[in-house]
């Protein structure tokens, strides 16, 4: 099919991008979890998920996710006239409770820097306390450190969202917490 006996012979790459264009062929990263979620069983949990927020004002759902944040990690692009040599990465790292609806900033530390059932339980505690009579729905995702009954809570009620479904329908997932990273880089950098 292509000539081998001819020693000189040898692909461009122009062709192979004007190839890629005409059939419109790019380069994507994959990232996240959303192609590993069941649409079908997803889209069978969404009608009771808007029953349970139909009981609460809108001002009274919350939701919380965590993340990490590699705090001390350097950007790995920059402007400059050569070529810059790498160095290793600084991986250490805080996990940040992003909670939307209430934005209050308190620090808890443990040897791993995740979250840990002993935190969450904290954490929903303390949010409980502060609602004094409020009403709320913490909407939570099915990590391992978030017990399913934690105690004496008078004011907010959890609800876990399905498992496998948090990449689409976890709002937190959904470009806020990239942004609060991206903000965050832009403050520091």
């Amino acid at each position: 099919m292509y000539p081998i006996d001819t020693p000189d012979f040898h692909f461009s790459q122009g062709w192979l991008e004007r190839f890629k264009s005409r059939h419109g062929i790019k380069q994507y990263l994959r990232f996240g979890e959303s192609g590993s979620v069941n649409m079908e069983a997803m889209e069978s949990n969404l009608q009771s998920i808007r029953e349970k927020l139909d009981q609460f004002a809108k001002k009274d759902v919350f939701n919380m996710d965590e993340t990490g944040l590699f705090f001390r990690l350097q950007p790995d692009h920059s402007l400059a006239t050569k070529q810059l040599e790498g160095k290793k990465q600084d991986k250490e790292r805080l996990t940040v409770n992003v909670n939307l609806g209430s934005m209050d900033c308190e620090y808890r530390a443990n040897k791993r820097a995740w979250m840990i059932e002993i935190l969450f339980r904290e954490y929903v505690q303390q949010l409980d306390a502060k609602m004094d009579g409020r009403k709320i729905l913490l909407i939570v995702d099915n990590c391992p450190a978030h017990p399913k009954n934690v105690e004496d809570l008078r004011n907010v009620e959890l609800f876990f969202l399905p498992p496998n479904t948090t990449s689409k329908i976890q709002p937190c997932d959904a470009g806020i917490i990239r942004a609060f990273k991206m903000h965050y880089q832009i403050l520091m950098f």
